[in-house]
């Protein structure tokens, strides 16, 4: 099996990615932000560790040391998973996880990841506008393995403090039939394996005097070859300069360290087989804070405000503060179709500068809602923009062409929800070539439209668009859909557009996707007509940035 080295994953592929984004300060143009930095035979004896490889990948697991093999995106696209989403756009926060249906599991991850994000925004307290550098925390995930016996998930973390940038890993195995955790110490002989360690180490000039054991490893994982990879997070071993570090243990040696259950879990890495759907609670996506009294906003912030305006002006304003949580189980029972109903519709020309134009657009898919909301859609006749995560495209291959099947924009909001403006040139470029490729094989076309997570966008953002074809693509009206998480706030919020209005929202949201009909409704009443951002600006031109027409 082809196995792709997924990013972020935010979870079961980078992939759950559910989330809001509302983007934060956008900043004024001519402003930088500096970057930040088969069944496994016995083979002859050896120690020899393979020798140490990087991962194609900045963002990706990245380590020195052998990267750990990561589920192949066309298996994790058969698995009945879903997405928990924690947002707090005042922070910079963009956290996900998957949720597979099986208790242990889905509470065991959740918790893990609400906790950090509880220390993170604790530590961190939201910064005004005035603030230079905007701490953020980037949370996903990846499947390292799945079986009936042993399903393994590393969730991979980005702290970005301001003044440093560090990465971090933990990784969970379980049993999802017998619902149990299975420790480090379950999978491996742990005497015998941190000895293996440390010989490995000895092979190492760079790791000279470090203290390794395989129980305090936040990375227990395995290679492509059957290796045991072990893993350990910058500074915790050696000088932070090295960054994260993994050990390898060859195949034949490993052999000898696992217990029954370890077996298991290099079996469901080497072999693994999606797992099966389960009985699943029903869907919940609920604020976990009370809904604002202010009126929704406009202008970019990972979404926007209510003054049209065409392009970032002065000083950022203040973005909104507020975090919202939301845990959905699998798509409901009644599935919609992911498939598309019938042949792509030809291309409806609207001439905006004489109709009175307004673009819906969501972000953050597509998810377990998306079906649902592209059936509500066809049911209207009505166009709209999808901004998809790469991870997600990855994980919902179907449910992105059906998109473009049936006369939807599908473009960009880069590969992880990074905030753009504290990645490097070559990440920036990497975050968009990564979504456009995904998005490329699953329908085919390339998009020509990004929007920056956040909003959040400088000369560096808007050069890397403009090489990569993609105009820059923010919003006027932001409904705060991922906040409120209220239909009728939504739809109020929506329904307040102008004539040329870009319409910010999140089709990962079931409450967002209730308020659709209603919006709908109520625009058209107006006498508006509903189409997608590129027939709203007509031509819209690769790397200038727009808020409406």
């Amino acid at each position: 099996m082809n196995r792709v080295r997924t990013t972020t994953v935010a979870l079961l592929a980078a992939a759950f990615a559910l989330g809001a984004c509302t983007p934060g300060p956008v900043e004024p143009a001519g402003t930088t932000t500096p970057s930040p930095a088969p069944t496994i035979s016995p083979l002859p004896p050896s120690t020899t560790s393979p020798a140490p490889t990087t991962s194609p990948f900045p963002d990706e697991l990245d380590a020195t040391g052998t990267v750990p093999a990561l589920l192949d995106p066309e298996l994790l696209a058969g698995m009945p998973l879903s997405v928990g989403t924690h947002t707090d756009n005042a922070r910079r926060v963009f956290a996900q996880w998957p949720q597979v249906g099986r208790p242990t599991i889905d509470t065991t991850l959740a918790t893990y990841v609400t906790g950090r994000v509880a220390d993170f925004e604790r530590d961190y307290p939201a910064t005004g506008p005035e603030s230079i550098a905007v701490p953020e925390l980037n949370v996903g995930w990846h499947v390292l393995g799945s079986a009936p016996d042993a399903i393994g998930i590393v969730i991979d973390e980005f702290l970005n403090a301001g003044g440093s940038a560090a990465e971090s890993w933990k990784t969970f195995w379980f049993d999802p039939t017998a619902g149990t955790v299975l420790s480090p110490s379950t999978l491996l002989d742990v005497a015998r394996t941190d000895v293996a360690l440390a010989a490995a180490v000895a092979t190492r000039p760079e790791l000279a005097g470090a203290t390794v054991s395989a129980v305090s490893a936040p990375l227990v994982a395995f290679a492509d070859d059957g290796s045991l990879v072990v893993g350990y997070d910058e500074c915790e071993i050696t000088a932070c300069y090295v960054g994260r570090v993994t050990l390898a243990i060859a195949p034949d040696a490993t052999t000898s360290l696992l217990t029954d259950r370890g077996v298991a879990a290099r079996a469901a890495t080497l072999h693994p087989v999606a797992l099966g759907p389960v009985a699943m609670p029903t869907p919940t996506d609920v604020p976990t804070t009370p809904e604002p009294t202010s009126t929704p906003t406009t202008g970019p912030t990972d979404e926007p405000t209510t003054t049209p305006t065409e392009g970032p002006t002065g000083a950022p304003s203040a973005e909104p503060t507020g975090t919202a949580t939301s845990t959905p189980s699998a798509e409901p029972s009644a599935k919609p179709s992911t498939k598309p109903t019938s042949k792509p519709r030809p291309a409806k020309r609207v001439d905006c500068a004489k109709a009175k134009c307004i673009a819906l657009t969501f972000d953050d898919g597509p998810g377990p809602y998306t079906a649902r909301l592209l059936d509500e859609l066809r049911r209207a006749k009505a166009p709209a923009t999808f901004f998809a995560l790469g991870q997600r495209v990855e994980t919902y291959p179907k449910v992105a062409r059906r998109i473009v099947a049936e006369g939807h924009d599908l473009a960009s909001h880069t590969w992880d929800h990074r905030d753009l403006t504290t990645l490097s040139a070559t990440d920036v470029r990497l975050q968009l070539t990564r979504t456009a490729d995904a998005i490329e094989k699953a329908t085919g076309r390339r998009p020509t439209l990004v929007r920056p997570p956040y909003g959040a966008t400088n000369d560096t953002v808007r050069a890397a668009a403009k090489k990569a074809g993609e105009a820059v693509i923010l919003w006027n009206i932001d409904t705060l859909d991922w906040k409120t998480r209220s239909t009728p706030s939504t739809v109020k919020a929506a329904t307040a557009a102008k004539r040329g209005s870009i319409v910010l929202m999140h089709d990962i949201h079931s409450s967002t996707v209730d308020a659709v009909p209603q919006i709908i409704k109520g625009l058209r009443a107006k006498g508006y007509t509903l189409v997608t951002v590129t027939d709203l600006l007509g031509s819209p031109q690769p790397g200038k940035a727009y808020y409406s027409r």
